[in-house]
């Protein structure tokens, strides 16, 4: 069995490409608050309200120019976040394409 890289988001789907791209669950490596990364486009999604925002950290406003700025979001502290099993998926590969 592949390693677990990363979660993806079982629903919604993002919002950016009508559905197409599954939400890669990703966190601030400064604040470690959550938000979702489109898999389709690389566009960041606020999980609260899922809307595609800014490229910068919807806890601390952390400017995000690049993938290398963001980090997977850990089981622990997807559980943390009150994240049941059934809502994500596992995933194995490239995190943020």
């Amino acid at each position: 069995m592949s390693e677990i890289t990363h979660y993806t988001l079982k629903l919604p789907r993002c919002p950016c490409c009508r559905g197409e791209g599954a939400l890669i669950l990703a966190c601030c490596p400064r604040c470690r608050a959550l938000f979702g990364v489109c898999d389709e486009t690389g566009e960041m999604v606020d999980l609260r309200r899922p809307e595609v925002i800014a490229f910068a950290c919807p806890g601390c406003a952390q400017p995000m120019a690049t993938f290398a700025d963001m980090a997977p979001a850990s089981y622990a502290q997807l559980r943390a976040s009150g994240y049941a099993d059934s809502q994500i998926s596992a995933q194995s590969g490239r995190v943020f394409n």
